[in-house]
């Protein structure tokens, strides 16, 4: 008889799998709409859409998970997504796409808390709750290695895929992007075999109305939660504005620098966001260092590095430090993971982690909208500095607040 792949190896595959699929479609993904035909003004409205319905149902799709279950919650987001990608591929007006993107951020939205929450409880249950941050940030790498390959794949994918019926170019990444979510589908009671972490009670303190109180009072009693929820914030603003923007601030650099190369920046994205977690949480081990202290200090380095990049005036030091300034970014994601975790009782962590999810977006959707202004008047790069000095300051007091709590806490420190 085989030997049984353990629960991490195949949390690890779940995690592959979805950060190919992932990394297929962000290969493309404005492509593909510019040859439907869609104006290059109209591609943003329409990558847009999927994020706003994201944000919009991402708090009570939560709360679904948790009345649910996590398993039953992710799997309704597989086939909401299977939907989205049928529609991409016969569409063409329009209306057409819009439905489809708004399928895409629903399920995207189904996504969001369930298999996160599912794992924290199943390590909860097996005594390990200690070994969080250190399975959190591992999976975290696999799926950026995941992403890895799926952007290298899709950036060639389009020219080499040959043209079958009516699909060609990047027809073909959808496609491939959607097989891989059936297959995904098929694929989860042997990924999630442990199947539900709990048992779900279906009596009436166990409504979807009733988390949000329940959420409500969590946070309003938490300084901590507080806190989270605001940086969450905080850090969607510093980072869609280097997101959006980082591309036109290279072509202002170098007006000749090879769109082709692009391709291969995103990919190091991604190895960045692999290694970041990797050594965020060694260094936390090895230095003992307390992982409320790391979710202060990050931040503020991720802050800085936006001054720095604002500064960069050549091709190679522009990379080096972008790549830095996504390290530092993804070292904030597994102590921020954890102290959330530790914070939130099981009846309520999707829900609460899709409402820290949705402040992370509300604060991107904010600094699309405001930087944009900002840029017209000031210039990127002073935009740059201005919002990057911003967020060093309100990172600063954050954790000057944070320190004055734990010595003089007027109640438990939660």
């Amino acid at each position: 008889m085989k030997p049984e792949l353990s629960f991490r190896t195949r949390m690890q595959i779940h995690e592959f799998i979805t950060g190919i699929g992932f990394g297929l479609f962000l290969a493309i993904q404005g492509v593909f709409f510019l040859d439907r035909g869609i104006d290059v003004w109209q591609v943003g409205l329409i990558l847009g859409v999927a994020p706003a319905a994201a944000a919009i149902f991402e708090v009570p799709l939560g709360a679904l998970a948790d009345v649910r279950g996590r398993i039953f919650t992710f799997r309704m987001s597989l086939l909401v997504r299977i939907l989205a990608g049928i529609l991409l591929l016969m569409g063409n007006g329009i209306a057409f796409l819009i439905t489809a993107m708004v399928l895409l951020g629903i399920g995207m939205a189904l996504m969001s808390g369930t298999i996160d929450a599912w794992f924290v409880e199943i390590l909860k249950s097996e005594g390990k709750g200690d070994e969080v941050e250190t399975h959190s940030g591992i999976f975290q790498a696999t799926m950026a290695a995941g992403m890895v390959l799926g952007s290298i794949l899709g950036g060639y994918l389009p020219t080499l895929a040959p043209e079958i019926a009516a699909i060609s170019g990047t027809d073909w990444n959808i496609l491939w992007v959607t097989v891989l979510v059936i297959f995904h589908f098929f694929l989860t009671p042997f990924l999630f075999k442990e199947g539900e972490a709990r048992i779900v009670e279906n009596d009436e303190t166990k409504t979807v109305e009733s988390r949000f109180g329940i959420v409500y009072q969590t946070v309003k009693n938490s300084y901590w939660l507080k806190n989270l929820l605001l940086m969450g914030f905080l850090v969607g603003i510093g980072l869609a504005i280097i997101d959006a923007y980082w591309q036109p601030r290279v072509l202002e650099i170098d007006s000749q620098f090879s769109y082709s190369l692009l391709g291969w920046i995103t990919a190091g994205y991604f190895v960045a966001s692999i290694i970041g977690p990797l050594v965020v949480t060694n260094a936390a081990k090895a230095l003992n260092i307390d992982v409320k202290v790391q979710v202060m200090i990050v931040p503020i380095l991720f802050s800085i590095m936006i001054i720095i990049l604002s500064y960069a005036t050549s091709i190679a030091g522009f990379v080096s430090i972008y790549l830095l300034f996504i390290l530092i970014y993804s070292m904030a994601n597994p102590p921020l993971f954890t102290l959330l975790n530790e914070l939130v009782e099981d009846e309520v962590r999707a829900t609460m982690l899709s409402l820290f999810s949705l402040t992370f977006t509300a604060g991107a959707a904010m600094s699309a909208f405001v930087v944009s202004q900002l840029i017209r008047i000031m210039g990127l790069q002073d935009t740059w500095r201005a919002v990057g000095a911003i967020l060093v300051i309100s990172f600063i007091l954050l954790a000057m607040g944070a320190r004055r709590k734990s010595k003089n806490p007027s109640r438990p420190n939660s």
